[in-house]
């Protein structure tokens, strides 16, 4: 349960105080723009867990605001919107005997002291699935995996806070899970990596003109794959 932060774009680290929450992996953390830091549920190598901590000084001291009135879970999606309200998105919520993946949408308009279960998404439940928040405010689901095993490469978005969701075009990078995402100073976004559940990927894509309207008829981001990361997959 150890936190590192880095001054100079990771290239020195510094270790800071240890947190009283307890260690756990499948846990999600958001940086909101009022500067509030949450973290929140994940699995603990016993149970599921659906505890929420804040801090408000990088991460330096945490305060324990208790279990959210969603289900415990882990693998799932976290994202900050731009008033500082946060979403939680779907995850592992089941059992050993029973995935159970979540089909839910909760928010906090008080970075998690209190949450508000949204109406209930078209996308399938899911796991492993990523989340991120364009310029323009609204925020994007992608890949993942449902509860049957099937990977995915649908790609949803929400212009209200994760009131509703439109689907945009399918994406041309394969279906996966536990992918890296980030958005770009231009506003594309990056797609690297996951699994798609035969083999680890390094593969890596940008989109580009996220309204560019497409011969399906939607409006959304275009993909073009870039050159096989350096790393190992």
């Amino acid at each position: 349960k150890d936190i590192w932060a880095s001054p100079d774009s990771a290239v020195s680290w510094e270790r800071l105080p240890d947190p009283p929450w307890e260690a756990r992996r499948g846990h999600r953390a958001v940086h909101c723009p009022n500067g509030v830091v949450m973290l929140c549920a994940g699995w603990n190598g016993s149970v599921r867990l659906h505890d929420v901590w804040i801090s408000t000084d990088q991460c330096r001291t945490w305060q324990d605001l208790g279990n959210a009135p969603w289900l415990p879970r882990y693998s799932f999606a976290a994202v900050a919107c731009l008033d500082s309200s946060i979403l939680v998105i779907g995850g592992d919520g089941g059992d050993l005997d029973d995935p159970g993946y979540l089909q839910d949408v909760w928010r906090t308009d008080d970075t998690g002291t209190t949450w508000q279960a949204l109406p209930a998404p078209p996308w399938s439940g899911r796991r492993g699935h990523q989340c991120l928040r364009w310029f323009d405010g609204s925020i994007v689901i992608l890949g993942g995996v449902t509860s049957n095993g099937k990977r995915c490469n649908d790609v949803w978005r929400s212009v209200d806070r994760g009131e509703s969701w439109t689907e945009m075009p399918e994406s041309s990078w394969c279906a996966r899970m536990s992918c890296g995402v980030c958005i770009l100073p231009d506003s594309s976004q990056l797609v690297l990596g996951g699994t798609d559940g035969r083999r680890a990927l390094r593969d890596v894509w940008r989109s580009s003109e996220k309204g560019r309207t497409r011969r399906s008829g939607r409006r959304g981001p275009s993909w073009t794959r870039l050159p096989e990361a350096p790393w190992a997959a």
